[in-house]
């Protein structure tokens, strides 16, 4: 099979037992889709599969805005694919990078831990109480190996949840205020660190599952956000679930970068390029293995991105930040503020066009002056 565009990316999403994949990276790496493919093909490919990158340069060392080398797309492909591939050719020369899959062994525990997020507060009870119905309406939470932790205070009546499961329990976190802030980041990994189950889905009460959504959730993933989407009197809209922001790094300001919203789910990696995703932290599912060896950080609390910090760790750390548009959830809670002025434009097709013209022609000379500069240095 291979891997060109992004046609091909979403076919090989749901390919599975290939015996070769040859990925083609040099539309790939531009549009910020390499990580997709990478991941992609390890999970579509059989044990002892062959892997091969072709790549197109530069193939000098020497780092140059709007390119991106061989030696760059090498440590894409070992940051994302980590030791689960062996290294059987390189050459950076003519770009060819040869792998062979080794570690395909599956994971026995195919089961589910849910952890819920709870204040404690009388005001939240019935959020708790549909959260916890949507929750029992996956087929994947009526098995006893599976488990529903729901995280709060100790001083609180529990008492409403004796009508639930036994699978359901309480753990109790007592510890999440200081100097009047949240500390929800410690509180997830508080929660996480209880889970014993390896697919692994955490939420605030707001958030209530489509009747067997799960179901359509892939076997595959390191960490994903749903569709979320709201109610209104006309409409079911789109909400906060897969985002893209213009940098990880607070420290930086963000330049020339168009983020379009509510464009079509299923078209989500078209606008990859457009900036780096990140989970909403109102649902989040994930491997376990995936949380623990990258926890949230615990110095962040609530309204301090907690959310954008954990997915740049994530991606850092080569985990796949990615989309499972088919599994479905509501928000009962609308925390943004909708501005019809900016959705006609971001949704326009005239507008954007004019916005992505603007952006090619930028890059264009960006590229060609840093082109003249890097061969005037290095000739001098």
């Amino acid at each position: 099979m291979e891997i060109r565009n992004i046609k091909d990316i979403q076919k090989l999403k749901n390919s599975r037992d290939l015996d070769k994949i040859i990925i083609y990276s040099k539309y790939l790496k531009y549009k910020s889709l390499l990580q997709y493919a990478l991941k992609y093909s390890y999970w579509a490919l059989k044990q002892h599969g062959e892997l091969i990158i072709k790549d197109n340069g530069p193939f000098h060392i020497g780092i140059r805005p709007y390119k991106i080398n061989i030696y760059q797309v090498n440590q894409i492909v070992f940051k994302f694919l980590k030791d689960s591939v062996e290294l059987v050719e390189r050459d950076f020369k003519k770009g060819i990078i040869k792998l062979k899959v080794i570690d395909k062994t599956p994971n026995q525990n195919i089961n589910w831990s849910c952890g819920i997020i709870y204040s404690g507060n009388s005001s939240e009870q019935e959020q708790l109480l549909k959260c916890l119905n949507g929750i029992y309406n996956q087929n994947q939470f009526n098995k006893m190996q599976s488990e529903v932790l729901i995280c709060g205070p100790k001083d609180v009546d529990y008492s409403f949840l004796d009508s639930f499961p036994k699978n359901a329990r309480v753990i109790f976190f007592d510890n999440h205020l200081k100097n009047k802030r949240f500390l929800i980041s410690k509180k997830k990994n508080f929660l996480i660190t209880h889970f014993k189950n390896e697919n692994c889905l955490l939420l605030h009460t707001r958030i209530i599952l489509d009747n067997n959504t799960l179901n359509q959730i892939p076997e595959d993933f390191d960490y994903l956000a749903p569709f979320v989407y709201t109610k209104n009197k006309l409409e079911k809209k789109r909400y906060l679930d897969f985002l893209n922001n213009g940098s990880y790094d607070p420290t930086r300001v963000v330049k020339e970068l168009y983020i379009p919203r509510n464009y079509n789910p299923k078209k989500y990696l078209k606008y990859i390029k457009y900036g780096l995703p990140f989970v909403d932290g109102g649902i989040m599912l994930f491997k376990r293995d995936v949380l623990n060896k990258c926890p949230l950080n615990n110095n962040l609390a609530w309204f301090e991105n907690e959310d954008v910090d954990l997915s740049a760790r994530l991606h850092l750390n080569g985990f796949l930040i990615d989309y499972a548009y088919d599994v479905q959830a509501q928000s009962i809670t609308n925390k943004v503020q909708s501005n019809r002025l900016k959705d006609l434009v971001f949704n326009n097709s005239s507008f954007r066009n004019i916005f992505k013209i603007r952006y090619f022609i930028k890059s264009y000379f960006t590229n060609i002056i840093s082109h003249i500069l890097y061969n005037y240095y290095k000739l001098k």
